[in-house]
Parts: structure tokens; sequence; C-alpha cells
């Protein structure tokens, strides 16, 4: 558990006469000399809170400032006011515990509120270390979210409540993202998230609110030090020498004696500043008696902090609880809620600094034991860790569980970390490299590329078997095809393969399936079809697993490449995915993203989506960010085939997607998004987006990222009526295509663009080359699009109507099979054009508005403005073309969400808000789009969706 040193969770809610001063007088306040600003700031802060306004609150400065200070003044002014602070100062060496600060938040809470609420007592027994590893499994980052927001709105309609941590850095990371998290989802709750970090640390609060805090002022250090008859050029030497910084310059006045604080003697050259701090706290604990001061160690260490753990662990290093006394009225201790905890985060460091390695690892030893006999098995491992003064196999094997747990319970850092541990301390060699790799993938999941890749290099270098060097270059290629890029990650899966022994076939056939599937996002296609085809011939029969991946990359690679049989050899490998879609196994979620990617391309869009729902969610819950970003990316392309445009956009503008941290990932992402700009007509976003993807699908070899883009740009071109313009743009994507051996016309849908592009830029040998090519491609191909697409162009390019007019009704019927509204719309536009020609104005109309009005509903104004242009309609934009435009990404997921008729405490607890914050949206929804109701939301969103 955290330090919990300043909840003042046992007393009433509001605590009137002397109870409520005697809380403030546990939280030292006193006026802040120089700091009106901070406090004004604060106090507004403050307010904000008591009306359900409020904005998380970040205080950033170096140590000693006097951001703790600050806090425990806002503490007892939110005191005053009637609001409940719920304080937390996370334990340095206990960053690495699995939901350490959920902990830590939610007993006060609890002790607040009689919970009666299923997800908050949820969210209590999921954090009880003595729950068995299944019940640990369930508490994943997104169902303890949406059970915190349900504790903190239930608190605050009984009193308004502030959430304090000092020292955020040291939170780990899983607790800091719930914590986040959760006060997205209260915007109208009277709840408050103030925290305190150090300047020079990375932590997890990047995107609030900052509050930097500097210096004092030389006037405001003159005030606070006016008792002490300081000469004025002394203080003045001392405050520019620390920077106003109040502690340090409290410490440096106290290291100099009386007649050097008068003037009399010369200060020291130069002034003792770089440590002092951190030297005087470590003078104060070394005057205290021995056995204080080895009480304090143990204190210091543990990362439990419960009593009865902590009695246990004094008694075994031969100290009790009264041998804290001088380090009491030492103020190094202090009480707070009936506990003893340090008076300062420094001072713990301090202790810990004064100790020596023996004395550590005899604290740390005796801790483990206290917490083992305590059950908490989390705990006992990193004191076991902390306690090894090398190779140690106890320690790393119950680290190694203790991560495993963590990995489980979604809690990758944790994992990580735990596992990278386990590693420097295990004494056999291929445990060591096992447990780098195990931290290696959980931090490349968690999103850390470039300490991932140090970890998995180092596994590489200490690998000795062919077996471990194909095992760390497999983890290697995986997260160098997303960040190094495509042609370094294949030639790292194909380097060990050779050093294989024949009894390790199925993982030869693995790095080959890995190595083909890599080919194919760089675009190679013929590169990739050897590979996969390798690696089924080396598949062991009786490893299913292995089978199933080399052949559903063999059939990719095929459907790819045109190849008829390449279809026909997925279809099983469907149905067998079908059979494990529910499945929590992290090893199945690139084959089931695959098997989407594959059934959207093959126009079985049910299907499709059933599995890329199914794996976007099970990376979420497990808190993969890097896998759920991907799989959200391909399920938003299945969206914009189909027509649900702001259901795409609602995942390619969400959280997830935003984590992509990977290079190639992120700009794949761009590229898609980029798509979306060019048939709204947003010129600058596109090209922006675009000319990203372009820079590094070329630095990276990314072929395919170097496709999605160019369509992007052609497709703007096209939307713009830059005929030309467009067909060049296009010429290069067909190039590239031809050059990789990608025959697949579905892939990416960028051939319809070219040839239309080319047909209207007057350049019809070219168009009717590119037509042929396209007929050749999807022989035999099932799929509906090119059928569609390759009818639109010969409506385009014949001169016999009649036949033009057949032709391009066949494109709107294999369009509307698909369905594919935009090409429906698309083609439709065209025929409307050649029925004007014809003189058939009534049924021109008839195409031309129902055109119209598809691209309304998708928001791709830039065709909408076209078609006008067709129709002689003054060109305005309707209000339903600019939906996405006019609401924010929460605001479009709260209308999507109340559009298919969900109620408000569905939509909260599927996007983990409160009640009021639903309302909050709704509101500003209402607003926006001028609706008064459910139901008239409901039919303004359905205009800018499919029919």
């Amino acid at each position: 558990m955290l330090c919990n040193d300043r909840a003042v969770s046992n007393r009433p809610p509001v605590a009137p006469g002397t109870a409520r001063r005697a809380a403030i007088d546990e939280f030292g306040a006193r006026r802040l000399v120089g700091r009106d600003t901070e406090v004004a700031h604060l106090d507004a802060w403050l307010g904000d809170v008591l009306a359900g306004r409020s904005r998380p609150l970040l205080l950033q400065g170096e140590p000693g400032i006097g951001k703790t200070s600050l806090l425990r003044a806002t503490c007892v002014r939110a005191l005053e006011l009637g609001i409940r602070p719920i304080t937390v100062v996370p334990i340095p060496t206990a960053r690495h515990l699995t939901l350490a600060g959920l902990e830590a938040v939610v007993e006060p809470l609890r002790s607040l509120l009689a919970v009666t609420d299923h997800g908050a007592d949820a969210l209590h027994q999921l954090m009880l270390n003595d729950l068995p590893a299944d019940h640990l499994a369930t508490a994943n980052p997104l169902t303890l979210c949406g059970s915190l927001v349900s504790l903190l709105a239930a608190v605050a309609e009984t009193q308004p409540v502030i959430l304090v941590i000092d020292d955020a850095q040291w939170l780990d990371h899983m607790s800091a993202d719930v914590i986040q998290a959760a006060f997205k989802g209260l915007i109208l709750d009277r709840v408050g998230l103030l925290v305190a970090v150090l300047s020079a640390e990375t932590h997890a609060f990047g995107s609030i609110q900052r509050l930097p805090i500097g210096g004092l002022s030389k006037a405001a250090a003159i005030e606070l030090h006016a008792s002490q008859r300081i000469d004025d050029d002394v203080l003045a030497r001392c405050w520019d020498a620390t920077g106003g910084n109040p502690l340090a310059l409290d410490v440096l006045l106290r290291g100099i004696d009386e007649s050097q604080r008068r003037g009399e003697r010369p200060l020291p050259d130069p002034l003792p500043v770089a440590d002092s701090i951190a030297a005087a706290f470590r003078r104060r604990v070394e005057s205290l008696p021995a056995s204080t001061v080895s009480a304090l160690v143990v204190m210091a260490a543990d990362l439990g902090l419960t009593s009865p753990v902590l009695a246990r662990a004094l008694v075994a290093v031969g100290c009790s609880s009264d041998d804290f006394e001088p380090a009491e009225r030492a103020a190094i201790l202090t009480r707070a809620d009936g506990r003893l905890v340090f008076a300062h985060p420094l001072l713990r460091a301090s202790t810990l600094a004064t100790a020596s390695a023996p004395q550590l690892r005899a604290a740390n030893a005796a801790l483990a034991d206290a917490h083992g006999e305590a059950g908490d098995a989390e705990r006992r491992a990193w004191h076991l860790a902390a306690a090894a003064a090398g190779p140690d196999r106890e320690a790393s094997t119950a680290l190694a569980e203790a991560a495993t747990i963590a990995r489980r319970r979604g809690a990758i850092a944790v994992a990580a970390e735990g596992f990278r541990v386990a590693a420097q301390i295990s004494p056999d060699r291929s445990d060591r490299v096992q447990r780098l790799l195990f931290a290696g993938s959980a931090t490349w999941e968690f999103g850390q590329v470039d300490k991932a890749v140090r970890l998995a290099s180092e596994a590489l270098e200490l690998s000795e078997t062919a077996r471990e060097v194909a095992d760390a270059s497999m983890l290697l290629g995986k997260i160098e095809l997303w960040s190094a890029g495509p042609r370094v990650a294949r030639d790292r899966f194909l380097s060990p393969i050779d050093a294989l022994q024949p009894d390790e076939r199925g993982l030869a056939s693995r790095l080959l399936s890995q190595a083909a599937g890599t080919s194919v996002v760089s675009g190679d296609v013929r590169g990739a079809l050897a590979n996969a085809q390798r690696s089924l011939e080396l598949a062991p029969p009786d490893d299913v697993a292995t089978v199933v991946q080399a052949a559903l990359t063999l059939g990719y690679v095929e459907h790819h490449s045109a190849d008829a049989a390449g279809l026909e050899r997925l279809q099983p490998i469907f149905e067998l995915a079908g059979l494990v879609i529910d499945s929590d196994d992290p090893s199945l979620s690139g084959l089931m993203g695959m098997v989407g990617m594959c059934l959207t391309e093959s126009e079985q869009f049910e299907e499709a989506e059933r599995f890329l729902v199914a794996v976007a969610r099970q990376a979420r819950l497990s808190g993969a960010t890097a896998d759920s970003a991907l799989f959200a990316a391909i399920l938003a392309e299945k969206h914009w085939r189909t027509g649900d445009w702001l259901e795409a956009i609602h995942l390619i503008s969400t959280d997830a997607v935003g984590g992509a941290t990977m290079t190639v990932n992120r700009v794949w992402v761009a590229a898609i998004q980029a798509r979306f700009d060019a048939a709204a007509g947003r010129a600058e976003a596109c090209r922006e987006r675009s000319a990203l993807a372009v820079r590094v699908g070329r630095a990276t070899s990314a072929g395919s990222v170097l496709i999605w883009a160019g369509h992007a740009m052609g497709l703007l071109e096209v939307g713009l009526g830059r005929w030309t313009a467009a067909a060049r743009q296009l010429d290069r994507v067909a190039a590239l295509t031809e050059s990789l051996g990608r025959h697949l016309p579905g892939a990416v849908w960028w051939q319809g663009d070219h040839l239309e592009a080319l047909v209207r830029s007057g350049r019809l040998d070219d168009a009717r080359r590119a037509l042929g090519r396209l007929d050749r491609e999807r022989t035999g191909d099932a799929s509906n699009w090119p059928a569609c697409v390759a009818a639109r162009c010969r409506g385009l390019l014949s001169d016999d109507l009649d036949l033009a007019i057949m032709e391009l009704s066949l494109s709107i019927d294999l369009a509307q099979r698909i369905p594919a509204p935009f090409e429906a719309a698309r083609s439709r536009l065209v025929r409307g054009e050649r029925l004007l020609e014809a003189g058939d104005g009534d049924a021109a109309c008839e195409d031309l508005t129902d055109a119209l009005d598809a691209f309304e509903r998708l928001g791709a104004a830039s065709f909408a403005e076209r078609t006008r242009r067709v129709l002689g309609e003054p060109l305005t934009t309707p209000a339903a073309v600019g939906l996405v435009d006019l609401l924010t990404p929460g605001e479009l997921r709260v209308a999507l969400a109340v559009a298919r008729g969900k109620t408000n405490r569905e939509v909260g607890a599927d996007l983990f808000v409160s009640a009021k914050t639903i309302d909050y949206h709704l509101q500003n929804i209402y607003r926006k789009l001028n609706v008064r109701s459910r139901t008239e939301l409901a039919f303004r969103v359905s205009l800018a969706g499919p029919e």
C-alpha cells in the first residue's frame, strides 16, 4: 500500500467545530509566504470543484520548491469549504506494485460511503491480494476505470471530494492510467484531481493542465526569514544561489553560523547548494540513535506500511516501534490519521541513502518475511529481490511469478519491470534470457519501443542456443516491423532459421510466416510468397497453431497476388478462428487481426467486424495499446468501406488509436485519417498527414503505408475535380503496386479513383490499359468492388450512352450488394451526368439528388459540392456534412451511443463516465446540432450514416 499519509477517512463527511479544526491542524495550516498567485489559482480551482466544473491540475517543480506545502494548504482550504481531501503520497520503491495507487485511493473513499454499487465493490474486491489468480485476471484497466468512476461519483453526491497525489511520478503506471481515465469521465461531478510531480522525473500525467511552481521572490524570501535577523546581502547571495527554492534556502541558512548570517564572516565559496538538502536531511537522520536509524530504514523500505507487517519486520531486525520516538521528536516523522509517516518525501529518500547495503538487505529480508506471513506474495517478491546481494533463485522465481499475475491483470508496465528485475537476479542464464524476452514483450505492448528493443537485444546477446537466438529474433522482428520498418524486420526473422535443428521446424515455420507477413506490410507480395510456402511446408502436422498460422499467411499472400486458391485456403481458417474468437490468449491476437483484415478485403464485412471488435476489445482489456490501436484502425477501414464513416472516425480518434506509439503503425493510422480528410475536402489536413506517412514510409520501406498515403492524396484531388493532378498522383500508386506484385484489387480501394482520373483528364488509352489490368486481376475473384469500379469506368469511357448507362446501373447494383454507399453514390453521380448528356433530365436529377444525399450522409463534402455543381445548386454545406467537425471526439462517442438507443446509464458504463458527464455532453451536443431530444439526435446521426 502507498503512504496514504494525509487521508482523513475516518471522520464525518463535514467535520464541524473542533473536529474540523483538528482535521485542519493535521494538515499543518499556516500562511504561505510569497505564494499569493499560486494560492489564488488553487482557491479558484477549489471553487470549480464545488461548482462541479473542475479539471485535473498538475503542480510541477524541483525538489523543495514548495509543492507539498501548497498541497497541504489546499487541503486545509478544502476542509474549510466542506470538501473532503483524500491524499496519497506514493513510495518510490512501490511504483512497480500492481494497483498500489488505487488501493490507497479506494480505502478512504469507501470509508466515506457505504458502498452498495456493484461496480465500486468489484473494484475493491479485485484489488485484494489474496484472491486466486483467475479472479485477478479480471482486474483489467477498463473494469477498474468504470468502477472508480462509479465510486467517485457516488461519494461526490454526499460531499465534494478532491484526490491529492504528492510525488505522483512514483505512482504505479496502471493506477495512474486508471485514475486519469476516471477523471475524464467526471466532468460535472464535484470531484477534483490535484497532483504534484518533480520536474526532472518522467510521469504519466503529461496531458493535465500544468501549474509550474518556481522559486520565491527575493522580497518573499526576506519576509520569510525576517525573524532570523539575517544580513540583507547574505540573504540576497543565498537567494541567488538557491534560485529562491525555499527548502534549499532554509537548509543553506541553517548550515552557516551566526556570524556568517550577520555578515561578520565571509560565506563559504562556493556555497554548498547542489547537495545541501540531501546532505542536511542525511545529517538529521545520522544524528539519531543507531536503533532508530535501523527502524527508519525498515519503515522507509516497506512497500506496505501496514502496522502488523511493519511491527513484525522491526522485531526481525532487533527494533520496536519505541525506536521511532527520537525521529518523531526530530520532526523526521509526524503523525497522520493515527500513524507515523515521514514528514517530507525527501526524508524517506535520505533515510534510504543513509543506510548501508547490508542494512538495506536486512531490512528488505525482514519485510519479505513479514509480508509473506501476511499472505502478500507480490510485496514479498519485490522485497526478496531488493534483499538479494546477487543472483538469487528464490527471489527471481517469486518475482517472475508476481509479474506473470500482473500481466494477466493487464498491469503490463508492472509485469515488464517485474520480469526485467527477475532477469537481473536470475542465476540461470537460460532463465535470464526468457525473462528478458517476457520483459521486452510486455514493454513493447505497453508502447515503450526503445526500451523493449534494448531488453530484447540484451536477451539476444545472452543467447547461446539456436532456439534462444530465434526466440529473441522473433521478438525483435515484431518490434522492428512497426518501428524500424519491414525490411529490417524481415531480415531479422530470416537470419536464425538455418541454425535451427530439424526438431525445431515449428519455430522455423513461425519465423517464415512472420517474414512473409512483414513482406506484405512492405508491399512486396512476390517476396512474401516463397517464405509463406516454405512456412507451410515446415509446419509440423501435430502443431495446430503453427499450421494455422502458416496456412493463414500463405492464403493471405496468395489472395494478395490474385491467386484464387488463396481465398479457398483461407475459408477453413476463418471457420476455425471463429471457434476461439472469445479467447483471451494474447498469442491469438495477431491471428485474429489478420483474419479480420482478410475478411475485410474479401468483403465478408459482418464476420470481419465480429473478429475485429473481439480482438480490439481484448487488447484494450489487457492494456496492449499497440495491438488495440492496430485492430481499431483495421476496423475503421471496414467502416470506411461500408459507409459508417462516423464510427470509423470515432475509432481513429479514440485514445486506443492515439496510443499507437510505434512509427510505422502511427503513420498508417495517419494515412487512414488522411483519406477521410480527402473525402471531406480538408485539403491542408490531408496533405499534412499524407506527407508524414510518405516521409516515414520511405524511410522504413513500408510500401503499404506509401500506397495508403498516395491514395489519400489522389482521392483529395478527385474530390476537388483536379483530374490531371489526381491522375499523376495515382499513377505513382499504380507503379508502386505493380512493382511490389500486389494484385488484389480490394486490398486498398484506389483503382476506381485512378480510372476516373485518367478518363476525366483525357488519358483515354491509359484508362483502357488500366481497366484491362483491373479486369485481369479480378478474374476468379468473387468480390463486388473491383467489378463495381470496372463497370463505372466502362460507363465513363463508352461513347454509346445506352451502353454507358447500363454499365453504370450494374456498377450501382454491385456497390449496393457490398454494401458500399460511397461507391454507389460515385456511380450515381456519373450516371446522372451521362443521363444529362442523353437528355433525360428527370432521371438525371433523381440520380444526382440521391448521390448528393449519400455524400451528405457520409460527410464527403467535396463530392457533395461536385454534385451540386452538376445540379446547378448553391455551394452551401448542409449541417449534416459537418457533424464530425461540430462535435469533439468525446461528444461524438456519446452521440453515437445515444443514437443507438442506449440509456445514459448504459452509455456511462460503456464509456466509463458518470451520469453527469453524459448529461454535460448531451447538452453540448443538443446545442451544437440544434436538436432537443434523443429522438431528434438519433435522426440527425442517421443522416450522417449509411441508410
